[in-house]
């Protein structure tokens, strides 16, 4: 572990995006997405601290220094993501599993000889003197 990474000894905001960018996972798109909305939350401590009457270099140093160690910011975000790539493999599994239910059923309809509705509503409108027995299902 790099020692510069530390909470006990100052880090400067570029040295931290950089620290946690070499240990985030992922695609590029979310990476940068992830480092930018860091970038943002230190810029605006900063400016906080800054107008609380801190030295521009000490406000920087204690916005990275509440955001915590880069390691376990990015083992957060990567517990973050695992947790949500479960969520959609979940999710994904139910709709697999509910399209081959409704396909057996489906077949199952159709092998046990029911006819197919719209066939008959089809014919129930081509004929133009169909009376209610014409358009009932055979057996009924």
């Amino acid at each position: 572990m790099d020692e510069r990474t530390t909470t006990a000894d100052p880090v400067p905001r570029d040295v931290y995006l950089r620290d946690v960018a070499g240990r985030l996972a992922g695609s590029r798109r979310t990476r940068t997405r992830l480092l930018a909305e860091i970038r943002d939350h230190l810029d605006d401590a900063a400016a906080a601290n800054r107008s609380a009457g801190m030295h521009p270099l000490q406000a920087e140093q204690r916005a990275v220094e509440l955001l915590g160690n880069p390691a376990s910011l990015a083992e957060g975000w990567e517990a973050r993501c695992s947790r949500l790539r479960r969520r959609r493999r979940g999710r994904a599994a139910m709709l697999i599993a509910t399209s081959a239910i409704a396909s057996i059923l489906a077949a199952a309809q159709h092998a046990d000889g029911h006819r197919d509705p719209a066939a008959t509503a089809a014919r129930c409108r081509v004929a133009r003197s169909s009376t209610a027995a014409d358009c009932r299902p055979p057996g009924s």
